[in-house]
């Protein structure tokens, strides 16, 4: 299976988690960093118009290639999380807060469901 498969089978086995409040998100796989919306090297990036309940999530795949099963589904949860959690995204100060919540809850989350 290729990665592109692997990681779009996640966002489909965790996409209720925003579905279901009535969001809608794009999934966006590019190459390489210089693709990412910010130029930067992370591994996903998420934007919203959270008012509309839309998403657009980007995924860098060079950065991903070497990460494990279970890290991609971290982080495709981290990422879904971070929809549920938009309006924090008004306040830039809060940058360091708003990735440790959505880290903390996509962990709880993907604990609580036992993987």
């Amino acid at each position: 299976m290729t990665l592109t498969k692997k990681i779009a089978k996640l966002f489909r086995k965790w996409s209720w988690l925003v579905t279901h409040w009535g969001w809608k998100f794009t999934v966006n796989y590019v190459a390489c960093s210089e693709d990412m919306p910010d130029g930067a090297g992370a591994s996903m990036s998420t934007t919203s118009h959270h008012q509309y309940l839309q998403g657009l999530i980007w995924v860098n795949l060079k950065v991903c290639e070497g990460e494990s099963d279970e890290m991609l589904e971290e982080m495709v949860v981290h990422e879904l999380c971070h929809l549920l959690l938009a309006p924090m995204a008004q306040n830039p100060e809060s940058e360091h807060e708003k990735e440790l919540t959505c880290t903390t809850i996509a962990r709880c989350i993907i604990g609580a469901r036992g993987k």
